[in-house]
């Protein structure tokens, strides 16, 4: 069993008072999917035994258990338990994040949820995964793969493709920095039709073409700014290109055509979407509008939105970023609303 004698002295090692009443406790843990291993933190309330499961889901940035420590704070402070690991490749995991697509990094969340229900000293009969950015947008896989998860929260992922959100991100990121509304539109324009060209192989001539144009560009350091050139890692002529599944590529790039959207009707869990105002990572409020559309058929989906809050859900106050203040409040009682009817 993956987690014999897991929980036997994890009081001894971490007690710290969470935010409100109870102390929680932490143990650094190791669980396999398959042959990878994944490092990962467990959060647990200090006393009581804890009925409901949190697994918190990396961003397409290389997240660590520390990424979401606040999460598990917050959350076992509230009385869930909370597993915050690491991304394949980052930390402790082991893996190559470079040759993985959405279903593949889903399947270390799914690992997540068969290592807590093989954890000796605990009695969990609800788990779910709340995801951040593009782990939010794959955590819609778990009520079609994994009938052992009973709910999902999304915060700050698009419901659309992976493909959509990238030439929104170089748009906006690049007029952002004060870059003309054509150049920002060649480059989003430019790593769609490379990404296809990745999967397809087609294209190639008119593509290194465009490529070295956008290069010579007096705009140029816009894009040194947000290391757009260095993601086109693998741009050679079809015939010495690696197999598609063999090319590094980043996750979102090898699901390109993942579809969020395409999940939610089919929801039999509940599911909740949260978004910030200020996010400048997505086009939130667009966003929004995408999950506001779903909901008229499909009752299980909620939304929430928080005024000023960004990509990673703070807000400015007294000169910090901060989580709005009831935000874990929030989350945690639309989990344990929504626990009492699942499977």
């Amino acid at each position: 069993m993956r987690a014999s004698g897991l929980l036997s002295a994890a009081i001894f090692l971490s007690v710290v008072w969470g935010c409100e009443k109870q102390a929680f406790i932490t143990q650094d843990v190791q669980y396999a999917n398959g042959e990878l291993s994944i490092g990962a933190r467990l959060y647990l309330p200090a006393s009581g035994n804890p009925t409901t499961a949190v697994i918190m889901v990396p961003s397409a940035e290389p997240d660590t258990r520390e990424t979401f420590a606040e999460y598990g704070e917050e959350l076992a402070a509230r009385g869930l338990a909370v597993l915050c690991y690491d991304k394949r490749g980052a930390g402790t995991s082991t893996g190559n994040v470079d040759l993985a697509g959405f279903y593949d990094l889903y399947d270390d969340a799914a690992a997540g949820v068969q290592f807590l229900q093989e954890a000796s000293g605990l009695a969990l009969q609800h788990i779910g995964l709340m995801g951040h950015s593009q782990g939010g947008m794959y955590v819609f896989l778990a009520d079609t793969l994994n009938t052992e998860v009973d709910f999902v929260i999304d915060f700050s992922g698009s419901p659309g493709t992976p493909l959509a959100q990238s030439h929104y991100n170089i748009y906006s990121r690049i007029t952002g920095l004060g870059g003309s509304a054509n150049y920002a539109e060649d480059l989003a324009d430019l790593m769609d039709a490379y990404i296809i060209y990745l999967h397809e192989r087609e294209h190639y001539d008119s593509l290194r073409t465009e490529w070295q144009r956008l290069q010579t560009h007096p705009e140029r350091a816009l894009a040194n700014e947000i290391h757009y050139f260095d993601q086109f890692t693998y741009f050679l002529p079809p015939a010495e290109m690696p197999a598609v599944d063999a090319t590094p590529m980043y996750p979102f790039m090898r699901s390109y055509q993942y579809h969020a959207s395409a999940f939610i009707p089919h929801l039999t869990i509940p599911a909740l979407v949260i978004y910030g105002t200020e996010d400048k990572v997505i086009p939130a409020m667009a966003c929004a509008d995408s999950i506001r559309a779903l909901q008229k058929t499909q009752p299980l989906l909620d939304l929430r939105t928080y005024a000023g809050a960004n990509h990673g859900m703070k807000i400015k106050k007294a000169g910090r970023a901060v989580f709005p203040e009831t935000y874990f409040d929030d989350v945690y009682q639309w989990i344990t609303t929504h626990t009492n009817n699942t499977r």
